[in-house]
């Protein structure tokens, strides 16, 4: 395997401790909300959603806008002042802005409380019960003693926007090894609840941990309930310029009495040696990499965090080999070949190879003996995109023996494109209902961009293995193709002042998508300097932004025809 280009790397910048990034911002409710934008860390959204995770589990807590820890099947909140209030903040910092360790704090009641949270398996094992470690601090800033309270409960997902998420995985393998799914009921308004050894809090009737909670040497005085309508309550006469603080530790999923060996994961489970443990573990997987430098700190934050939390998407399987990348473990915590295309070309780009073909393995169908047979595709637009991972995954690498390993796949995989393209009467990618995306019932203009992208690079893989015959006849496939679909591109553009649209059919239907790349990147259709490729940008910039930030709604030439006069009709729109 050849080197990666050394003209990738420009810059060292590692994730390490700066004193700038060490800092837990705290939002102070007397004060609009303009003037933190303007003083605090900038965070776009009122509402923020954050994920706690690990590389490879199976699942991620949410840290929902109304700061609440949400797993699958239950949820922490937390609270703090006389009378204890919820405890949250919308503004939140990661530590050395690109670990998965959540900052954030709030002044109440006179009192600075402040939140450090994080989740990572027991033992940093990846199927191990996921653990979200919390623990609120809270300081006097004032010139005499005042009283301070916090509290936790765990309890029912309530509220919106919360954990599942568009959640069609639902690893009950991964679950059945804590939960006693016989015992396990739902949640009710009014229950019993019980304080065991080493401070695990258990619903009594169903037998399983919930939570467990560690006071610091402060001389906190606990108020626990049995019934677990209110928070297990933490009150404190705390001098002037002293902090004190209490830790929380709840898993993903509740563990039932029973499993003594998973209870004992839990409660012996320490706050700073797991939080040492994963600033160690982040530092190997992101420090590493490939990097870049430009004189923005946000950018070069986003630039790790973003790495991790693709990383954080990636879960083990039940077999404990095959790693599948997916979206999100809170949020869209599934496999789709799109965004797994793109994410594991980042990998390669940043110098991980192998993740890059860690992942690539599930893009691999087998049949039960373990023999390949085919690519994963999990959306019409998936047949190019499985033929781009695997051949960029190469042109990063230049592995000429994964080639020879994964070419096989492919002959059969063109095979199928001819029998879908025989069935449309224009000879392309047949039309396809509005699953996704693009949202149109017609001939989506990306599917034949990615079909062109994938032709291109199964011609690039024949010849790289001296399949000279398949290359040509490739190539063969991919000119028809291409004529039949710039004609009807020409057609379609002809009506729309160069505008490339979602589809082909009707230039008012669908929404932005693959076509606002205007067939540049990564698909190679169009090159950049052709004239639909700055009137569709310019059309789209124009048009379907707001604030800077792309829309998802109507596409912009319809936008623009209607803010023209030009009488268009909005009875049916694309996106409900």
């Amino acid at each position: 395997m050849k080197k990666h280009a050394p003209n990738l790397v420009c810059a060292v910048l590692a994730c390490a401790p700066l004193s700038a990034h060490a800092e837990t911002y705290l939002h102070d409710p007397r004060v609009d909300e303009r003037t933190h934008d303007q003083n605090g860390p900038f965070n776009y959204f009122l509402t923020p959603s954050d994920a706690l995770g690990f590389s490879d589990s199976p699942k991620a807590f949410q840290l929902t806008g109304d700061g609440a820890i949400s797993s699958y099947w239950s949820e922490m909140t937390l609270w703090a002042g006389t009378p204890l209030k919820r405890l949250n903040s919308r503004v939140r910092t990661l530590d050395e802005g690109c670990m998965p360790i959540i900052n954030y704090g709030s002044l109440v009641d006179g009192i600075e409380y402040r939140v450090k949270t994080f989740a990572v398996p027991a033992e940093l094992e990846p199927q191990g019960n996921l653990l979200a470690f919390c623990r609120i601090t809270a300081t006097n800033p004032g010139k005499k003693s005042q009283r301070v309270a916090l509290g936790a409960r765990v309890f029912d997902r309530e509220g919106a926007w919360r954990h599942p998420l568009f959640d069609k995985v639902k690893p009950m393998w991964w679950y059945d090894r804590f939960i006693d799914q016989s015992k396990w009921q739902p949640w009710k308004l009014w229950e019993a609840t019980e304080v065991r050894e080493d401070n695990a809090v258990f619903r009594s009737e169903s037998n399983h941990l919930i939570q467990a909670y560690r006071p610091d040497a402060s001389g906190w005085k606990v108020l626990t309930v049995k019934e677990n309508v209110d928070p297990f309550e933490f009150i404190l006469e705390l001098e002037p310029g002293k902090s004190a603080s209490v830790d929380f530790v709840m898993p993903f999923t509740p563990v039932s009495g029973s499993r003594t060996a998973e209870i004992k994961n839990v409660t012996t489970a320490r706050f700073d040696d797991y939080l040492k443990r994963t600033t160690d573990y982040w530092h190997e997987k992101l420090n590493p990499v490939t990097r870049f430098e430009v004189p923005e700190q946000k950018v070069m934050d986003m630039h790790k965090s973003s790495l991790m939390y693709d990383l954080m998407a990636r879960d083990l399987a039940e077999d404990g080999k095959t790693r599948i990348q997916t979206v999100s473990d809170v949020q869209y915590n599934e496999f789709f070949s799109r965004d797994a295309a793109f994410i594991i070309h980042t990998y390669d780009m940043l110098g991980l190879p192998k993740v890059a073909e860690e992942c690539i393995e599930h893009v691999l169908l087998k049949d039960t003996n373990g023999k390949r047979n085919g690519l994963r595709t999990t959306h019409p637009d998936a047949w190019g995109q499985a033929l781009w991972t695997l051949a960029a995954h190469y042109r990063m690498t230049g592995d000429k023996a994964f080639v020879e390993r994964v070419y096989p796949l492919v002959a059969p995989h063109i095979a199928k494109l001819e029998e879908e393209t025989a069935k449309d009467p224009w000879g392309l990618w047949p039309v396809a209902g509005p699953y996704d995306n693009e949202r149109i019932n017609g001939h989506y203009t990306g599917h034949s961009f990615w079909v062109l992208r994938g032709l291109k690079d199964a011609i690039e893989m024949a010849t790289v293995i001296g399949k000279k015959d398949e290359a040509a006849r490739f190539q063969k496939v991919r000119d028809q193709y291409e004529e039949k679909f710039l004609k009807r591109l020409k057609d379609i553009t002809d009506k729309t002042d160069g505008y490339i649209p979602p589809g082909l059919d009707d230039p008012f239907a669908g929404m932005d998508w693959e076509n606002a790349s205007g067939g540049v990147y990564p698909f190679g259709v169009i090159s950049a300097d052709n004239p639909m490729v700055a009137n569709t940008v310019k059309t789209v910039r124009d048009f379907a932004y707001q604030e800077g930030i792309m829309t998802y709604e109507h596409n912009a030439y319809k936008v623009r025809k209607s803010k023209e006069g030009k009488g268009v009709d909005w009875s049916q729109p694309e996106h409900t």
